[in-house]
């Protein structure tokens, strides 16, 4: 699974979806190309399993939560996926299909390469793959540069942000997280910069220590020799 978000009100990038998605579990799965047929298989198995974990839980301490949504965002459109017949049903909006009730664990099916030509399918059009082509830049830098992102006002994304959970966690916990390892790599990186700087002196003084001991090895050879210079010198005149 490729995410898990919880929203309280409408956001609006998420487009004609918004309304759908409020106050429930939010499963999204992205796909770069398109959905095979067992993708979509493994796709059911997560939002059956969210399903079962929604109606163990007591219906008082669910409050306004609705059951469990997935949103399947793939690239092209999955032709033989929506070529078998009660699968899903098109709706309003091109590019976007279906799978009812939506009362119960609903699947929605978005072809971003399918959505209308539109600012505010924007981001979910831009979801499923990196830019490539100059338009698709031109549309990012066009989404990131926009002051009032699809009809919010800064405060208002702020408060849907605030109001948003990534698998249960607002997305200011994870900035603060990221916060700390960089703290975290940043002293790691000091600590081996200091271990570097005393492992290149212990090589200096283990070389100079090595150098040392050569020429110890080298003058103790010498003496050596010169000891047996002497002792063959005192045979040779004891033998006279």
């Amino acid at each position: 699974m490729d995410a898990t978000l919880y929203l309280n009100k409408p956001l609006e990038i998420w487009a004609d979806l918004a309304p759908h998605l409020v106050h429930r579990k939010i499963l999204v799965e992205h796909f770069s190309n398109s959905v095979s047929t067992a993708d979509f298989m493994s796709c059911q198995e997560k939002i059956a399993h969210a399903s079962k974990v929604f109606e163990s839980t007591a219906l008082k301490h669910r409050g306004e939560e609705r059951s469990p949504s997935m949103v399947i965002l793939s690239h092209r459109k999955p032709e033989k996926l929506l070529s078998y017949p009660d699968f899903f049903e098109s709706t309003d909006t091109p590019g976007i299909w279906v799978r009812k009730p939506l009362d119960l664990a609903c699947i929605f099916l978005v072809s971003t390469t399918r959505l209308p030509e539109d600012e505010r399918y924007d981001w979910l059009r831009m979801s499923t793959r990196v830019p490539e082509r100059k338009q698709e830049f031109d549309r990012a830098n066009a989404l990131i540069e926009r002051v009032n992102l699809d009809n919010l006002t800064k405060e208002r994304v702020q408060e849907a942000m605030m109001d948003m959970t990534i698998d249960g966690r607002h997305p200011i916990e994870f900035k603060n997280e990221f916060k700390s390892l960089k703290r975290s790599y940043r002293a790691l990186e000091q600590e081996l910069e200091e271990y570097r700087r005393r492992a290149e002196e212990a090589k200096v003084q283990a070389e100079s220590l090595l150098k040392k001991n050569e020429e110890t090895v080298q003058q103790l050879v010498k003496e050596v020799g010169a000891l047996r210079q002497e002792l063959e010198k005192m045979k040779s005149q004891e033998n006279l």
